[in-house]
């Protein structure tokens, strides 16, 4: 990754404290990227995993980690868009949100979002994180 490389990514969430990941996946109609249940270890890594307490399904961009912060976006709003009934049944039993990560090589950078972007999310009432990560370590690369 040279200095100038900027990464980012976005995943669409949507997770229950009383719904399994299945029926959340099956009301949103498409096969999640990764899920949890209640139960399930938070880490496979840990020594002693503490237990999730809500179940949860995240659906990944599919885009490459080099593609702008709002191209990112704009596929999680697709999937959301696509499955508009499916998320407003799960409005009462879920909450939901498109996680987003950004970062550069050289620590400066930035994203642009445009108007019409936060016009989509807040017609689905979807809110929006950014996470902004520092330069990487040497030989890191995003997921």
């Amino acid at each position: 990754m040279s200095d100038q490389e900027k990464w980012a990514t976005a995943v669409l969430r949507v997770w229950s404290e009383t719904m399994a990941a299945a029926d959340i996946a099956a009301r949103m109609d498409a096969t999640p990227s990764r899920s949890r249940d209640i139960g399930e270890p938070m880490s496979r890594r840990a020594q002693r995993p503490v237990a999730s307490k809500t179940a949860w399904c995240i659906w990944e961009s599919g885009l490459d980690n080099s593609a702008p912060l709002e191209e990112h976006i704009a596929a999680t709003l697709a999937l959301a868009e696509r499955n508009s009934e499916g998320l407003t049944s799960l409005a009462s039993s879920c909450r939901m949100d498109i996680q987003c990560a950004f970062g550069s090589a050289s620590g400066q950078g930035s994203a642009f979002i445009s108007a019409s972007t936060f016009k989509r999310l807040s017609e689905l009432g979807i809110d929006m994180i950014i996470d902004l990560y520092p330069p990487p370590q040497s030989g890191w690369e995003p997921r």
